[in-house]
């Protein structure tokens, strides 16, 4: 440090914060006195600032200021660079939305874990809801948690049965099916009046690993999701004990 400023200049990977005055300054770097800062220094928020904060994790890619203005072309710059600039007049506000930044960053993460999971849903198909028997069969159902095209598909014993293919709602593609819905949905695979009939409840065939993840981030999952993913875990433990270990 600086003698008679509280200016910090680090080598370790923290937060960047500005302020307009060493008071602000002093002021600013007790507040987030909790998190590792990088550097603290006084002036408005600069190129150099973005850059620095630019090669830092996600969650230390944010310059702060306190009391500053930044320019159109320098706030552009940032976004460029996929740096988040929080500037306040209130000292308070910006540990409170740096916080609020953090668990969205946090949230992100967890959700991009699971775009490609298998999400827990089952389709009860409805009677009276035929419209294709086979190649594909394409059934009216009611859906419970997540159903999407191109899922695999088993019956409530376990066994695989067919793959989801497209997901109508009232005449309409659409990209998935939540708790409620009605829906028509074509499956490949199975002929209707075989392996599967009408009022079948039928379950999204989640793999071993997937239930792993869905279990690690279960946060993100609905009430009929939970409910769903346990029903699956008690049907495949029948034909494999150590499945979801």
């Amino acid at each position: 440090e600086k003698e008679g400023q509280p200016e910090i200049i680090s080598e370790k990977q923290g937060l960047i914060l500005k302020s307009d005055t060493i008071g602000g300054l002093e002021a600013l770097i007790n507040i987030f006195k909790e998190h590792p800062i990088e550097q603290a220094t006084i002036g408005q928020i600069t190129k150099s600032d973005i850059i620095k904060a630019s090669d830092n994790e996600e969650e230390h890619r944010i310059v702060i200021g306190f009391n500053t203005k930044i320019s159109e072309e320098t706030g552009n710059f940032a976004k460029d660079k996929g740096v988040k600039i929080l500037e306040s007049e209130v000292i308070y506000h910006l540990s409170e939305e740096y916080e609020k930044w953090k668990e969205e960053i946090k949230e992100e993460r967890e959700k991009s874990e699971l775009e490609d999971v298998t999400m827990p849903g089952k389709l009860k198909i409805l009677p009276g809801f035929v419209f294709r028997a086979s190649n594909p069969a394409i059934v009216g159902c009611e859906v419970e948690g997540t159903v999407k095209p191109s899922y695999k598909l088993m019956k409530d014993d376990g066994k695989a049965i067919g793959e989801t293919k497209q997901i109508q709602s009232q005449g309409e593609n659409t990209s998935e099916a939540k708790t409620g819905d009605k829906v028509a949905i074509s499956i490949s695979g199975p002929t209707v009046g075989r392996q599967i009939l009408e009022g079948d409840v039928l379950y999204t065939d989640v793999s071993s690993e997937e239930y792993k993840k869905l279990k690690k981030n279960e946060q993100l999952l609905s009430e009929p999701e939970k409910k769903i993913l346990e029903e699956i875990r008690e049907m495949k433990q029948k034909s494999d004990p150590m499945w979801g270990f």
